[in-house]
């Protein structure tokens, strides 16, 4: 999978038929909550997934059932985000990812990009769902 496709991907606006509906897989019910309404607010389709395992289901689904675009959260029970990017890549599942974590750490984002993630984000911040 090439990451350039990845980027271009990442890159169309809104309006564009490349990224529609996104994935948002977090363990934190309010973080996802918190994104969700901002994508949707923005012209997004959500979906999302509380675990690994769901994040990695949906992604997986046949191309027009599929996400155009995933942020996850790099820990997550069950499957952490770096292992469903993995999987996916030995799957041909070419989605864009941006991994997120609330943990700053650049070991993290070094590995995340060079698997093939679009980018890596901090995570918003907890306060932000209160």
């Amino acid at each position: 999978m090439a990451n350039t496709s990845r980027k271009s991907a990442v890159a169309h606006s809104r309006n564009d038929e490349a990224v529609r509906r996104v994935l948002v897989g977090d363990d934190d019910q309010g973080i996802r909550d918190v994104l969700a309404r901002l994508l949707e607010d923005e012209g997004y389709e959500i979906v999302t997934a509380s675990s690994g395992a769901e994040a990695l289901e949906r992604l997986t689904r046949s191309e027009d059932e599929r996400p155009h675009l995933a942020l996850l959260d790099i820990r997550m029970p069950d499957l952490e985000g770096i292992a469903i990017l993995q999987r996916m890549l030995e799957q041909g599942v070419d989605v864009p990812v941006i991994l997120m974590t609330g943990y700053n750490t650049a070991t993290l984002a070094i590995k995340a990009m060079q698997m093939g993630a679009a980018d890596y984000l901090t995570s918003p911040s907890p306060t932000w769902t209160k």
